[in-house]
Parts: C-alpha cells; sequence; structure tokens
C-alpha cells in the first residue's frame, strides 16, 4: 500500500459532488487487486463464509437474502467467483492482471477478508489527485483493447498508486442514486475522460470492466465520507422554449460572415489501411484564429463521399492534438464503413483552450464559437469535390453532444445526428445557449445512444428531456438505453450496429470497391 497525507485544506468538487477531503492519513493499495490475490479469498471459502458478507443486498427496492445473493456471483461455468473467470480460475497467464467481473458486494466482502476496507470517494478521488491528470491519463491504460498486468503502465499518482486511471473501473464504498455504487477510474476501453468524472453502477453489475482496490484508516470514518451522494441537476419540466421571433434573436447571435477560407493542406497521412488522414487548417469564423480539421477518408469507397463531423468528448480538452486523438474509437468503424470523418479542433479543444466561463456572456460566447467552427468546417467541405455535400451527418461523444442541440439547429446542412453519452445541462444555461430553445428547432433524424446508469446525464432527468425537446419527428428519433454507466462503449458491437444502420438509412447506403 502507499501512504497518502491528509489536509486541513477545503473540499474540493467532483461531477457536481461537494467532498470533503480527508482529515486523518490513510493507506490505499498500490495496485489494483489482482486475479490471484482474489484467487486466495475464493480458496479461502469467502463466498460460503456468511461472516464477510456485511451489507444488505437490495437490487430494484427488494431485499435479497444472502442464499440469494450468493448465487448469482459465479463465473462463466456456474463456480464461485468473477464473472470473467472459468473453473473457478482466472485465465492462464493473468495472475497479475487486476481482477474483472466483480459485483460491489464481492468488492466488499474481500476487502473485509483482507483487513481493509473500499476507499470512499473522497479518499479514492484525493489519492488519484485530478490536478495531475493531464500527467497521468496519456501513461494509462486507456484505448486498449483489454486489461494489462497491475503497473505495466507508468500512470502513477502523486503518492505513488498505479492504474487510478484506465485499467478496470474500481469499486469505492459510496452509494448514489437509487442505490448505485460508485466506481471511478475508467476502463481499458473508456474515454479518457472518465478518470476524473466517476461513474456509479448497481452493485449486482459484474461487467468485465469491473475491478477494486482497497484502503486501510487508522480511525473510523466521519459521515461526511462515507454518506451517500446524489448530484442535483437543474429540473427542466418546467422550462418552456422561447417563442419563433424570440429565437430569431438568438440566430442572429449566431450568424457570421462566411469568408475566404484560406484553407492550408498538410501533407497526408497514408499509413493506415482503412484511411488517408490530411490535416487541414482554414480560417475561423472570429478572432483572426486558424481552425484545424483533421480529415479521414476511407480506401474502400470512392469518392465523392458521405462525411460525418465529429465532436470529441470532453477527453480533448487540455492535450495536444500532435498525439493520438481522442475518441477515436467512436468513429474509426464509420471510416471503415466507407464513410469520411471530418475532426475539428473546436474551440475549447486541445491546443484551442478558452478560459472557463464566468458569466452568461461568456457562457453564451463559448457556444457561439463552437458553432461556427460546425459552419466553417462544413463551408470547408464544400469546397471538395471528393465530399458529397447532400449527406453530410454529424456525431457527437459527450461533450460533444451535449453542445450538439445548439450546434446542429445553426447549421441547415447537417442532415442526420447521432449523440452518444449526452443530454441537457445538469445546471441552467443562458437561454441563448440553451438546449431547451434550441433542440425543438432540430428537425433531422436523431440517433442517441446512453447508459442507464450514466451520473453525467441521468437517464430521467437529462435524456429523456432531450429526446422530448428535439424537434425532429417521433419516426425519425431513436433513443437507445444500454444497461451500463456513461461509457456505452462497453457495448461496442451494439454501438456499431446502430450507428451504421442509422446512417445507412437517413444517408444512404455506400458502395464498397470490388
Amino acid at each position: 500500500m502507499v501512504y497518502v497525507p491528509a489536509t486541513a485544506g477545503l473540499g474540493f468538487n467532483v461531477v457536481g459532488l461537494p467532498l470533503a477531503p480527508p482529515a486523518e492519513p490513510y493507506f490505499i493499495d498500490r495496485y489494483e487487486v489482482t486475479n490471484k490475490e482474489f484467487k486466495r479469498f475464493v480458496d479461502a471459502g469467502g463466498y460460503q463464509r456468511k461472516d464477510l458478507w456485511k451489507h444488505p443486498f437490495l437490487r430494484g427496492g427488494r431485499s435479497l437474502s444472502w442464499e440469494e445473493a450468493v448465487r448469482e456471483f459465479r463465473d462463466s461455468t456456474g463456480r464461485p467467483g468473477p464473472s470473467t473467470w472459468e473453473a473457478g480460475t482466472y485465465p492462464q497467464g493473468q495472475e497479475d492482471f487486476p481482477v474483472g467481473g466483480v459485483s460491489w458486494y464481492e468488492a466488499a466482502a474481500y476487502a473485509d477478508f483482507a483487513g481493509k476496507s473500499l476507499p470512499t470517494l473522497a479518499h479514492w478521488c484525493w489519492a488519484a489527485d485530478f490536478k495531475a491528470a493531464p500527467y497521468i491519463i496519456p501513461l494509462s491504460n486507456f484505448g486498449g483493447k483489454g486489461p494489462v498486468r497491475v503497473g505495466q503502465y507508468q500512470g502513477v499518482s502523486p503518492p505513488g498508486a498505479y492504474d487510478m486511471a484506465g485499467n478496470v473501473k474500481e469499486w469505492v464504498w459510496n452509494e448514489g442514486r437509487e442505490g448505485a455504487r460508485f466506481i471511478p477510474g475508467g476502463a481499458w476501453g473508456s474515454p479518457s475522460y472518465q478518470f476524473t468524472m466517476p461513474e456509479a453502477l448497481p452493485p449486482f453489475d459484474r461487467a468485465p470492466t469491473n475491478g477494486f482496490r482497497c484502503a486501510r484508516y487508522g480511525a473510523p470514518l466521519p459521515e461526511a465520507l462515507t454518506r451517500s451522494f446524489v448530484n442535483t441537476v437543474h429540473d427542466y419540466s418546467q422550462d418552456k422554449p422561447v417563442s419563433d421571433e424570440v429565437f430569431e434573436a438568438y440566430r442572429r447571435l449566431y450568424a457570421y460572415e462566411p469568408a475566404e477560407l484560406k484553407a492550408v493542406v498538410e501533407p497526408a497521412d497514408d499509413g493506415s489501411p482503412y484511411w488517408r488522414r490530411e490535416k487541414i487548417t482554414v480560417n475561423a469564423a472570429y478572432g483572426g484564429e486558424r481552425l484545424p480539421v483533421f480529415l479521414f477518408l476511407p480506401k474502400s469507397t470512392a469518392a465523392p463521399y458521405q462525411v460525418v463531423v465529429f465532436l470529441a468528448g470532453a477527453g480533448a480538452m487540455g492535450r495536444s492534438s500532435a498525439g493520438v486523438l481522442a475518441d477515436t474509437s467512436r468513429i474509426d468503424f464509420i471510416v471503415r464503413s466507407g464513410r469520411a470523418v471530418a475532426y475539428p479542433v473546436f474551440k475549447t479543444l486541445y491546443e484551442r483552450p478558452a478560459p472557463p466561463a464566468q458569466n452568461e456572456l461568456q457562457l453564451r460566447q463559448l457556444m457561439v464559437w463552437r458553432a461556427q467552427d460546425l459552419n466553417r468546417t462544413i463551408d470547408y467541405l464544400e469546397t471538395r469535390p471528393d465530399i458529397d455535400r447532400s449527406r453530410i451527418a454529424y456525431s457527437g461523444v459527450s461533450y460533444g453532444a451535449w453542445v450538439a442541440p445548439v450546434l446542429v439547429a445553426m447549421e441547415p446542412r447537417v442532415k442526420a445526428v447521432v449523440l452518444t453519452e449526452g443530454g441537457l445541462s445538469g445546471r441552467a444555461l443562458p437561454p441563448d445557449a440553451s438546449a431547451v430553445n434550441f433542440a425543438p428547432r432540430v428537425k433531422v433524424p436523431v440517433l442517441m445512444l446512453n447508459g442507464r446508469y450514466d451520473y453525467t446525464f441521468p437517464l430521467e432527468q437529462l435524456q429523456k428531456p432531450l429526446f422530448r425537446l428535439l424537434g425532429t419527428p417521433d419516426k425519425d428519433k431513436r433513443h437507445v438505453v444500454y444497461d451500463t454507466a456513461h461509457d456505452v462503449g462497453v457495448f461496442r458491437t451494439e454501438m456499431v450496429r446502430e450507428t451504421l444502420d442509422f446512417l445507412d438509412k437517413y444517408l444512404g447506403p455506400v458502395r464498397m470497391l470490388q
């Protein structure tokens, strides 16, 4: 374990949750609990020892007996153990991989067996030290195809804990909305921003991405650290869209001069077997700035190409676009399907940061810049003979899905929209930048892909209200909800199928080269 000093400082905020900093020093596991370590628990009869299972088993408002609950904690062959195991043990050669496929209850029972505790959300976040995220994330297991040996990646928190970002998600003590338990850190296939945006899942969830590490305290913890947390979000039930006359005034705020682009195209990167990548810079619509656009052109179809303009999630903030672009797992299959993808560096992403908005005027200005970046990207795409200007779609992930209603309402050339992991804002926005007033003006087909247990964009409070607000005819909008938290990438096959079927339907199928 590693030592984590305490602090007398102020509290901190994570995904809208006010957390008290630990007032006493503590220890936290240097690595995630491994398969080999969890096997000791299994071999010692951990699943048969009722004394280790100290917490009420609750699911859907119903209480389960210990006997009922432990019958569900079986591996792929029906033996006691994690869902990822077979015949009562872990895959060969993976003794030092983090254990995955465990529920919150199994993690808590193991922690008691080991003489430790699950860390509280505050203790976990304090040890992770999100201020160091820009240095930790690039050295962590994100964008991988599975977990790896603990400590293999060099992403280490300031106190010395490895893999708090990526590899597997990690159950912590605290309860969230509707009995869910927090599980921060993100997993190997999660968007990298999940490191600093904890999720919450039902405590019975046993996805392969679910792991944990333990903590040890020197004294009983105060209720301020162990209590349940529910982030409050804006109540949209009473919000009404403005009239067409008022909205027309808002529209004028987003207008821009379609001036000369002065496009500069850099030499193409032809290294992928599936696409050729170009980087283009054009004049932005404001401030004398230049707007970079990465254009992925498929090798499997002939021009002119259908094109999807993509806006990434928050993982694209505070880093350089010179490395691996964020959220490429959400667009690679689109290019491989035969469509082009335009990936602009919108204002606030990568090397185009903006100071945090301090008032309504600044909030609106940021939204105007984003909308104009979409406009200018499509201005450029229309100059290219290898792009089919009549078949342009928009795709946004998380952050990119959240801002989409405003951007798409201000861009009539977009013919279809895919929103992944998005919803309405958790706080009220100024009316000239709020989806409440823009979503009803979105009339094109929309596909929404979300997680049922999303803590950033809760289903009932922020997802469903957005879906209802969209002005798209009911027959042309679809909301798919997966049994997961914010990251729907864990259902990649289903996500890919839904997205491609939607694009085929509303942009038309592509013809592959023979």
